[in-house]
């Protein structure tokens, strides 16, 4: 009886070190993390395990091993109107990070969205947005209806997973990808604070019509509330599937 117990014991210590050991490797501890997306939980496939927001599927947007997968297809986007990442996350000075860790599949069009918030799917309304082009990734932040804030591109493989990034503060934008960053200086800069977070193109929402479609695969995306510097955004690592360890364990009944 007592080897039977020492055996469950140790049993128990087990599955506790592995879900010690789960959390950690799943942790982020750059400073400000608010919201993440890693389409790992297959019952709250969209919804953020950090602050609770939920992204809406525009329908044609499915999932597999960690990524949400984007076809294209006029239904091929996810967004969220919820005020945690509209409102109060963006807009006037408030400093911010978006983070994306993608892979790019075909193209359609010349642009492609990977994220972009704006009010109602008009270009001019746009606050900001990360932007596939040809082969480089742009960022952009919008005051009315000038694109103000545009750094050069930067280089991405259409061969590998890329991590991109738009860091913003009233006085600098950030367009970081793949461990390069482009800044341009900014002049006391206040963004629209109105606006839909969209992933993966440009949804109209009075027209109901898609553009600007991203084919591809997101695995994971994040948001801070403050502007990260290129060290910072260099040691984020995503979570993946692969974070996710099993255990075995043998012992006799």
């Amino acid at each position: 009886m007592l080897g039977r117990m020492k055996r469950y014991f140790y049993l128990f210590l087990s599955l506790l070190l592995l879900v010690m050991i789960t959390e950690i490797a799943g942790a982020d501890f750059t400073e400000g993390l608010v919201n993440r997306w890693t389409f790992n939980d297959q019952k709250e496939l969209l919804v953020d395990d950090v602050g609770g927001v939920t992204l809406l599927n525009g329908g044609g947007v499915t999932f597999s091993d960690g990524q949400a997968i984007f076809d294209g297809g006029g239904e091929s986007f996810l967004y969220s109107q919820d005020p945690r990442v509209n409102s109060e996350r963006f807009g006037d000075t408030k400093e911010f990070t978006v983070w994306v860790k993608f892979e790019v599949d075909s193209y359609r069009d010349d642009i492609a969205r990977l994220v972009r918030r704006n009010e109602t799917g008009i270009n001019s309304r746009t606050t900001f947005g990360l932007t596939v082009s040809g082969d480089s990734v742009t960022s952009a932040v919008i005051s009315g209806s000038s694109s103000t804030g545009t750094p050069a591109g930067v280089k991405f493989s259409d061969k590998k997973p890329n991590v991109v990034a738009i860091s913003f503060s009233s006085a600098l934008l950030r367009n970081y990808g793949n461990g390069v960053e482009r800044i341009r200086e900014l002049d006391n800069l206040t963004i629209n604070d109105k606006g839909s977070f969209t992933v993966g193109g440009l949804f109209n929402y009075n027209s109901n019509t898609f553009s600007q479609v991203f084919i591809g695969r997101i695995d994971e995306i994040r948001i801070y509330d403050r502007q990260l510097t290129l060290e910072e955004l260099n040691k984020i690592e995503a979570v993946s599937s692969s974070n996710v360890f099993q255990a075995v364990v043998s012992f006799e009944l």
